[in-house]
């Protein structure tokens, strides 16, 4: 698929090409510019936007016209877009554009050499069994299961022990028997066992339901709700929706079979409960040691010996502790009778006995079968550098909240002057930024707190819109909800995430390197994990190879794109290599709008895939202006074929749009539809309705704008 094709041009030129060649066409005719009249049509474009080209300069674009692949009309489309980017042309970025316009995705290119390379990407298995159980779908978790089967004698076995039934402990002891007999991790062998007696279950309550319908049904044949039902348990609808519906729709007599249903759903909820039981825990403890946030009864021990303003202390522990209602009464009420020490007394009396006692720290545990096939120094070394860089990572966390806590108490003080307020609580909007998308703790801290930093940075931009419309009563509260939010945040890494770390640290090449960046946002999808795909692919390589050898570093380890400029003798590694430079061209910073185009190795259904991703906005210091913006997203599908997302922001205001062709599209996308409003409210937008369509084809947009019929291939809008 080429990425012309589905015409990111048009993000990159709002009109189309023949209009465009049209208006260059007029330019050069104008009197007034009497040498355009003799430029071709690459050179116009880029006097049309000011710049003067060199002697070389042209003959490169002459060179590129003349033997470039492609038709005119892309070569053109080229030579436009570098215009538009005031990239001077030579015959190397002539090349990159054209690449990253033209041919085959990098996105794409780097999945195929992914695949190639023979990296699995294993589902997150764990996750969809755990959302499937939570729906009450035991029979999607049971096929969660089994789609990583044990070996076919190992399976027989498990069944052989499963239909000899016992008590539970029997029923372990054989299951980690037979894991030791065959060096198989006893979890894994644990969770089949589970799922086959899940499985078992589940199929006898169908056989009890389908009964109790077919009685219904010899007594009714002629029933629109019961033929409706027994074809959902064919098609292996949900037990409990079919019960449910014959309890609550299902007007009949009911006398004869409510044994049978009765015994149906008893036996699917004992199907959940075994297949609950026989899932493991990830298997990594993270106590809280002395380097992480101390607890609540520490923290309002502190305010109570330290906060000078007592108000604020009853404040806190009635929010956070709502148990001490009673103590915090009996402190008011001396307090306002003028002991205020009597009354921190009394609260510090409540307090104390909550108070943790301290607990010896104690390492990571660690999984055996991730190591598996790792030599045990090596397990050594890494679980020593996993640990370390979490200790470190905690002190970065709170060496962050005592900065921005600092910065927020300054804005407090000086908010009554909102020209000293705003550039304190710009300080902190860029502290918070930088620690979201460059702070190493953020790379094992779960998903909630990423949002609530995500969500205090968002309010923080609310109070300096405030300050700037001299609104400071206003701005003065969120600067106080900020800093109570902050002050509320605690690091904690999350499971995932550590033992996402844990496999980056076995990473030894660019491509393992490149496929841990995409599992990294497959199992936990955020700022950070995106940010983090981006580096990977390479889009920041020369910043991130700068960055090292500033700190005396040879080159930046596992480098996509510094193994990709390592086979470019190889047709294929140079191409690869060349559409990463166009990308990175196509979105280098300017000047007004701001477009930025990327092709990135994505992970679809446990397969390497690709999505392209098409970003306009305002220049906000060289920054995506995310409040005001417009984001196309372009994925390829093998089930529904291309699908497209366009979310455009107007002052944090959303419209979303997916487009497909397929008929019955919206249907099947709307519960989705709710889910992605409800997440993109989580951190600070405002989301309207969710629009469906399919794709405007191109022939019809041309022919609307120059009345010309043209080619039938598929295209996009993106004009915003």
């Amino acid at each position: 698929m080429k990425i012309q094709s589905q015409a990111p041009a048009s993000l990159l030129q709002p009109a189309a090409m023949p209009a465009q060649a049209e208006s260059v066409e007029a330019e050069s005719a104008q009197p007034a510019a009497p040498k355009a009249e003799k430029q071709p049509q690459e050179i116009a474009v880029f006097t049309a936007k000011g710049m003067t080209l060199t002697k070389e300069a042209k003959q490169a674009v002459q060179t590129f016209m003349e033997t470039a692949p492609g038709t005119e009309a892309e070569k053109l489309a080229t030579v436009k877009a570098m215009a538009d980017k005031g990239i001077v042309p030579s015959e190397s970025s002539l090349k990159a554009v054209h690449a990253a316009l033209t041919v085959t995705p990098f996105g794409k290119q780097a999945a195929e050499w992914l695949n190639q390379s023979g990296i699995d990407f294993p589902e997150n298995t764990r996750a969809a069994i755990e959302k499937a159980l939570q729906l009450g779908r035991t029979q999607e978790a049971v096929k969660a299961v089994q789609s990583s089967p044990l070996p076919d004698e190992v399976m027989k076995q498990i069944e052989a022990i499963v239909k000899q039934g016992g008590s539970p402990e029997q029923l372990a002891q054989a299951l980690k028997g037979l894991a030791q007999e065959h060096s198989l991790p006893v979890a894994k062998v644990v969770e089949q066992a589970g799922a086959l007696q899940a499985d078992m279950l589940q199929n006898t309550a169908r056989q009890k339901l389908a009964e109790a319908i077919g009685l219904l049904l010899k007594q009714q044949p002629d029933h629109a709700l019961l033929n409706d039902l027994a074809r959902k348990l064919d098609q292996n609808g949900s037990l409990q929706d079919i019960v449910q519906a014959l309890r609550t729709l299902f007007n009949g007599d009911r006398t004869a079979v409510i044994k049978p249903i009765a015994e149906a759903l008893q036996l699917a909820d004992l199907a959940q409960t075994r297949m609950t039981n026989a899932l493991q825990p990830s298997g990594i403890a993270i106590p809280e040691t002395d380097e992480t946030e101390p607890s609540t009864p520490q923290k309002a021990a502190v305010m109570i010996q330290k906060e000078p303003s007592f108000d604020r202390i009853t404040s806190f522990i009635k929010e956070v502790m709502p148990e001490l209602g009673a103590t915090v009464d009996r402190a008011e009420a001396l307090a306002a009778s003028g002991k205020e020490l009597a009354a921190r007394g009394e609260l510090m009396k409540a307090i104390e006995p909550l108070i943790p006692l301290p607990s010896a720290e104690k390492s990571v545990t660690i999984p055996d079968e991730l190591f598996a096939h790792v030599p045990p120094a090596s397990k050594n070394v890494i679980m020593t550098t996993i640990t370390e860089k979490m200790s470190q990572s905690a002190i970065d966390f709170k060496q962050f909240k005592r900065d921005i806590m600092r910065n927020l108490q300054t804005a407090e003080l000086m908010i009554k002057t909102p020209q000293q307020a705003k550039p304190v609580v710009e300080t902190a909007i860029k502290t918070l930024d930088n620690a979201i998308l460059k702070g190493d703790f953020m790379l094992y801290t779960d998903m909630k707190t990423e949002k609530q930093l995500m969500q205090a940075s968002q309010q923080l931009a609310d109070a300096r819109k405030l300050l700037a419309k001299g609104d400071t009563p206003a701005a003065a509260r969120i600067v106080a909800d900020v800093k109570a939010l902050i002050d509320r945040v605690t690091f904690k890494p999350s499971d995932s995430k550590v033992m996402h770390m844990i496999t980056r640290e076995l990473t030894d090449t660019p491509q393992r390197n490149l496929a841990g960046a995409m599992a990294g946002l497959y199992d936990a999808p955020g700022a950070r994990n995106a940010f983090e795909l981006v580096r990977a692919a390479g889009l920041n390589y020369e910043h991130e190879q700068a960055a090292a050898m500033l700190k005396g570093k040879a080159e930046v380890p596992n480098a996509v794109k510094q193994a990709l400029l390592a086979t470019m003798n190889q047709p294929s590694g140079e191409q690869a290599a060349a559409t990463l430079t166009g990308q990175q061209l196509l979105s280098k910073p300017e000047s007004g709008l701001q477009s930025m185009m990327m092709s990135l190795p994505f992970l679809l259904g446990g397969q390497a895939d690709s999505v392209n991703v098409f970003i306009r906005s305002k220049n906000a210091g060289q920054q995506v202006d995310w409040e005001n913006c417009s984001i196309h997203f372009l994925f390829e599908t093998k089930k529904l074929g291309p699908v497209g997302m366009t979310i455009s922001a107007a002052d944090r205001n959303l419209s979303v749009k997916i487009q497909n062709d397929q008929e019955g599209f919206g249907q099947k996308m709307e519960p989705l539809a709710v889910v992605l409003k409800n997440r993109l409210s989580d951190i600070g937008y405002r989301v309207g309705a969710v629009q469906f369509g399919t794709f405007a084809r191109q022939d019809e947009q041309t022919a609307s704008k120059t009345g010309t019929a043209a080619s039938p291939a598929k295209g996009f809008d993106f004009t915003i």
